[in-house]
């Protein structure tokens, strides 16, 4: 098993509109685990948002680049979304 910490970030590539996210940053095993990601948002610890963001159907058109090697204590999961609030 690949155990080396990995950031890539993910861009949707159809059309984004208002209260959608359109690209995110992630800290992954692989190229198909980061596609695979869905962001979240979340208000004050209560309510999750995930709905905006593609159908599971659509992951294969997200654009997904490799960043680089992420540190030992970065966590698993999104470091940092990009949310077009309307």
């Amino acid at each position: 098993m690949n155990k080396m910490k990995k950031l890539y970030l993910v861009e949707r590539t159809d059309d984004v509109d208002y209260d959608e996210f359109d690209s995110f940053i992630v800290c992954a095993r692989s190229k198909q685990e980061a596609r695979q990601t869905t962001p979240h948002f979340t208000y004050m610890g209560q309510y999750t948002w995930g709905e905006q963001w593609i159908k599971r159907e659509d992951i294969n058109a997200l654009n997904i680049t490799y960043i680089g090697i992420a540190n030992k204590r970065t966590k698993y999961g999104v470091i940092l979304a990009s949310f077009n609030a309307g």
